[in-house]
C-alpha cells in the first residue's frame, strides 16, 4: 500500500516520467514569457506543492497513528482497488503520450 501511495504522490510531485512533468515544463516558461514578475510567485507555488505532497506522503506512514483511524486485521482487495484503479491509466498515459496529445 506504502508503494502504490508513494507512486501517486510521485506522479503528482511531476517527477520523472509523469504527466505532471509534461504539464510543468509547458506550463511554467509560458507564465513566465507573460510576466516576469512571475517568477516568484510560481517559484513558490512550485515549492509549497511539492512540500505538501511530501507531507501528504510522509504523514499515513511515519509518526503516531491517528486517532480517526480504527485498527483493521488487514488490507482488503478494495483497499488496493482505488489506487490502482488510479495509477493504470496515469502510466499509460505517461508511457505512451501520444494517445493524448497531437502536436
Amino acid at each position: 500500500m506504502a508503494l502504490l501511495w508513494f507512486l501517486l504522490v510521485r506522479t503528482n510531485m511531476a517527477v520523472p516520467p509523469s504527466i505532471n512533468l509534461l504539464r510543468e515544463v509547458v506550463a511554467i516558461p509560458s507564465l513566465i514569457e507573460i510576466r516576469l514578475w512571475f517568477i516568484p510567485y510560481v517559484l513558490i507555488i512550485t515549492f509549497i506543492t511539492g512540500v505538501y505532497n511530501l507531507y501528504l506522503y510522509t504523514r499515513p506512514h511515519h509518526g503516531t497513528p491517528s486517532r480517526l483511524s480504527l485498527p483493521r486485521r488487514g488490507f482488503k482487495r478494495r483497499d488496493f482497488s482505488l489506487p490502482l484503479l488510479h495509477l493504470v491509466p496515469l502510466l499509460g498515459v505517461t508511457l505512451k503520450p501520444e494517445v493524448t496529445l497531437f502536436f
